[in-house]
């Protein structure tokens, strides 16, 4: 039986336990037993509530589109491209596939904290942050280039990906989500 099964199973128990009956009957409680107590039916019912949480994060995850390697000639070109329009691309074919994409936002930050790109506030007219390559990324064939914003006319840069950046993300996008969903598990 695979994990969700038995989470699921697991849930349903504490919810009849939480309820006062007896998991594998459906019956009511006896007085006598030691399980039906006020405090016993609050942790049942925490327990309950947490598989419950863990049951849809992993539904989520699930629900998030890996692309196969037919979708990966679509979404990969065989030139340098702007990191955005990558990410469009990958949102199309997940859209398609009626999934959800992994998001531009979890892409980079992956990236950050690999140290594969670098975050910097850059100060022109605001401060933003700004994601700009680095030794590591221009290895993989990630960089970026300077360019004035036709909105603010402030310096800016685009990150680019080569082919081999692009084919090399679609192949991590696994270890991304599933990374993602180790450091949601900790956060909880």
């Amino acid at each position: 039986m695979d994990e969700s099964k038995l989470l699921a199973r697991a849930r349903d128990y504490m919810h009849e336990l939480a309820e006062g009956r007896d998991p594998l009957t459906g019956r009511p409680l006896s007085d006598a037993t030691e399980l039906d107590q006020p405090k016993l039916r609050r942790c049942f019912a925490f327990v309950e509530a947490y598989l419950q949480r863990e049951l849809t994060r992993a539904a989520d995850a699930s629900q998030t589109h890996l692309p196969n390697e037919r979708e990966e000639r679509d979404i990969c070109v065989e030139e340098d491209v702007p990191a955005t329009e990558f990410y469009a691309r990958l949102a199309a074919v997940a859209t398609a596939a009626g999934k959800l994409p992994v998001s531009e936002r979890r892409i980079n930050n992956y990236l950050l904290r690999a140290g594969l790109i670098d975050g910097r506030v850059e100060s022109v007219f605001v401060e933003r942050k700004t994601l700009r390559s680095n030794e590591r990324s221009e290895e993989l064939g990630i960089y970026d280039v300077p360019r004035i914003s036709p909105r603010t006319g402030a310096l800016c840069h685009t990150l680019m990906l080569t082919p081999d950046a692009q084919h090399w993300l679609i192949r991590t996008l696994p270890h991304i989500v599933d990374e993602e969903q180790s450091l949601t598990k900790e956060e909880s």
